[in-house]
């Protein structure tokens, strides 16, 4: 064999080598990320609807994020994503405060509702392997209606009650509105202002039969508004 031969073996081994080698790297690259899309549910007191409470209670918010598509099949539909998850809550539905954060797309909170507020759960999107999982959230609204406690006055010659009313700074220099049912419907009785303590004392006409009447407050100061009653005023 010539040396010319053998330095064009030797050129075709390299050449194979090259390829091999070429080959290898190609094989290395990356592979391409997933997109996910994700949804987020916030619960008060087991509704997820918008709500009424009375003032004094308190609520248990609840919320997490699952996976609800995916670019490839990889990550399983309704499986909570990775990272954090906050509640939050508002007076106006736009200046917010949080009040809980959970890892793995899941939080809880317990406290009292002061007034009418808005709660949201937001999750900021995270990533994970190869999976990239996008921002969601959801919120709602809370309606706090005022607390009444009716205490009974009456003789045996005037049908009298007591309301208490708090909290009593959410109501004071206002109006009580006091209705009789009359004919199927509700009537206009009497409009009673309410003090600084809260406290509206209000007398009723009565009968044998009994004659049905409400208490209904305005919106106003965080609280929205709201029907007592029927309380019935009896003569005996």
């Amino acid at each position: 064999m010539t040396r010319s031969t053998i330095r064009r073996l030797a050129g075709g081994v390299a050449a194979t080598a090259l390829a091999v080698t070429t080959l290898a790297a190609a094989g290395a690259a990356p592979a391409q990320a997933s997109s996910c899309t994700t949804q987020t549910t916030i619960q008060v007191n087991g509704n997820a609807a918008n709500k009424t409470v009375t003032y004094g209670q308190s609520a248990s918010i609840w919320a997490q994020t699952v996976i609800t598509g995916c670019d490839d099949t990889t990550a399983g539909n309704g499986k909570r994503p990775p990272g954090t998850l906050v509640i939050q809550r508002s007076a106006d539905g736009r200046s917010w405060s949080t009040l809980a954060t959970g890892a793995d797309s899941h939080a809880t909170y317990f406290g009292p509702i002061p007034r009418t507020v808005f709660y949201r759960a937001v999750h900021n999107g995270s990533t994970y392997a190869s999976h990239t999982f996008g921002r969601s959230s959801d919120s709602l609204r809370v309606a706090v209606k005022r607390y009444v406690k009716v205490v009974d006055r009456s003789t045996s010659r005037r049908s009298v009650g007591v309301f208490k009313i708090r909290p009593a700074a959410s109501i004071r220099g206002m109006r009580a509105v006091f209705q009789v049912r009359r004919n199927g419907a509700w009537r206009s009785y009497k409009r009673v202002l309410v003090p600084r303590t809260g406290n509206v004392r209000a007398t009723f006409a009565n009968s044998r039969r009994g004659i049905k009447y409400r208490m209904v407050l305005p919106s106003a100061r965080g609280f929205v508004k709201a029907s007592y009653g029927p309380f019935v005023a009896r003569r005996y």
